[in-house]
C-alpha cells in the first residue's frame, strides 16, 4: 500500500532492463560497425572490470551530496535515454568507431552507477523499519524481473533481422531508450510522492 515502495521496485525494474541490455552495445560494435576484435574485447573488459569499480561509489557519493538518490537515477535514467536515441540513429561508419567505443564506455558508467543506488530510493522515501525487510524483498523479485525475458527478447529481434542486424540493434536501442525513459518518469515521480508523504507526516506531528 505504499506507493514509495512500488515506485522504486517500478525504477529497479527499468533500470536493471537497460543496465543488462546496455551491454548490446558490443554486439553493435562487432556485427554492425565491424570494428576489430581486439577493439572490442577491451571496450567489453573496461565496461565489465573497469566503469563497474568506479561508477557505483561516484553516484553514491552525488546522490549523499545532492541528498536524494532519485534525482540522480532520474538525471542518470535521462542520460542513458538520449545516448541509446543516438546509439540507434549512429551511421555504421568507421570513421565513427571511437565516438561509438566513448559512449559504449560512458552508458556503461552511467547505468552501472543508476542500479548501484536504487536500493537507497527505500530510505529517500522514509519506508517504515516494520516494512522495510518485505519492501526490500519485493524490490528484488519485481526489479529483477527482465532476466526472465529481456535476453530472449533481444535475441528473437536479432533472429528476425539476421539479414539486416543495424534494423535489430536499432529496434533495440530504442526499446531500452524507452525503459530508461521510464525509469526517469518513476525516479521523479518518488520523489514528489516522498515530499508528499513527509510533508503530511511533518503535519501530523505538528498537530499532536
Amino acid at each position: 500500500s505504499n506507493p514509495v515502495v512500488w515506485l522504486a521496485a517500478a525504477t529497479l525494474f527499468f533500470v536493471y532492463f537497460f543496465y543488462t541490455g546496455v551491454n548490446q552495445t558490443t554486439g553493435y560494435m562487432d556485427n554492425v560497425m565491424k570494428l576489430a576484435p581486439g577493439v572490442v574485447l577491451v571496450v567489453g573488459s573496461v565496461r565489465t572490470y573497469g566503469v563497474s569499480l568506479v561508477s557505483a561509489p561516484v553516484f553514491g557519493a552525488v546522490a549523499t551530496k545532492l541528498g536524494s538518490p532519485s534525482k540522480v537515477i532520474g538525471t542518470g535514467s535521462v542520460v542513458v535515454m538520449i545516448g541509446l536515441a543516438v546509439f540507434a540513429f549512429l551511421p555504421a561508419q568507421a570513421s565513427l568507431a571511437y565516438v561509438a567505443v566513448a559512449m559504449a564506455i560512458l552508458l556503461a558508467f552511467v547505468a552501472n552507477g543508476v542500479f548501484g543506488i536504487c536500493s537507497s530510493q527505500l530510505t529517500e522515501g522514509k519506508v517504515p523499519v516494520s516494512v522495510f525487510g518485505t519492501a526490500t524483498g519485493l524490490l528484488s523479485v519485481i526489479g529483477f524481473l527482465p532476466d526472465t525475458f529481456s535476453y530472449i527478447w533481444f535475441g528473437s529481434i536479432r533472429d528476425a533481422h539476421q539479414d539486416n542486424p543495424a534494423v535489430a540493434y536499432n529496434q533495440i536501442f530504442l526499446i531500452l531508450a524507452g525503459a530508461a525513459l521510464i525509469a526517469a518518469v518513476c525516479a521523479f515521480a518518488l520523489i514528489v510522492v516522498a515530499r508528499k508523504r513527509n510533508a503530511a507526516d511533518e503535519s501530523n506531528e505538528d498537530g499532536k
